[in-house]
């Protein structure tokens, strides 16, 4: 099942990587106001060694106006200004960093914006999609005989179940995996990697076939309208 797409926020990102650098977290999404008016919102305010930030979070590259904002910001509230980003948008940005002494911290490349379950699912998918580019050769030459085979081991959570299934016994299906194996359809693997491969040659034929059938319609009407 696909996971519910969360992922972490820049803002979470940020603040991990503020504490690996020694910063205390003192708010969040701190609201500046003036005479009682909300005038700006802050993303993080942190402290080291007793000096105060205004942390600005940016996913991407700063701009020049993300600069001054963050400077802004900090001037309003008597603190150093502080920006997190994945680099500057170009050099008048960098520049402008360097006149206004707004620190930067640029975001490692390897902070992914995804949850661990997300991440699982993404490299799942990347494999499920290989297999399928691997075993479509293979999966061109198969027999109805093995087309069974390939589903009850799809849809089965043990190599019992397939094989009852199958009405066949454990080691007759076993038999039937091995020439499988020597004919190249099948890899070799634990059950879980025989079920994986079994779906995905399953799911390459069931395309190739919608693709045929769609073909066919096209041709169709291709010649109703040479007609």
């Amino acid at each position: 099942m696909k996971p519910k797409a969360r992922g972490k926020s820049i803002e979470e990102i940020c603040e991990k990587l503020l504490i690996e650098k020694g910063y205390d977290i003192v708010a969040r999404n701190y609201r500046i106001k003036i005479s009682g008016i909300d005038v700006a919102e802050v993303d993080i305010l942190a402290e080291k060694k007793g000096e105060k930030y205004v942390v600005e979070a940016k996913a991407g590259r700063a701009t020049v106006t993300d600069i001054r904002q963050v400077y802004c910001n900090a001037a309003l509230l008597n603190a150093k200004p502080l920006l997190v980003c994945r680099g500057f948008a170009d050099k008048a940005s960098e520049e402008t960093a360097r006149a206004l002494s707004v620190k930067v911290l640029f975001l490692p490349d390897f902070y992914i914006f995804m949850s661990p379950e997300e991440l699982a699912y993404v490299i799942k998918s990347i494999v499920r999609e290989a297999l399928l580019e691997t075993l479509f050769a293979e999966a061109l030459s198969l027999s109805e005989e093995d087309f069974k085979i390939l589903k009850a081991i799809a849809e089965s959570s043990s190599f019992i179940e397939a094989s009852e299934k199958l009405k066949l016994s454990p080691e007759e299906l076993g038999h039937r995996l091995s020439s499988l194996k020597r004919r190249g359809i099948l890899r070799k693997g634990d059950y879980s990697s025989l079920r994986l491969q079994a779906a995905a040659i399953l799911e390459r034929v069931e395309r190739k076939r919608l693709f045929e059938k769609l073909e066919e319609v096209l041709s169709t009407l291709r010649e109703l309208c040479n007609k």
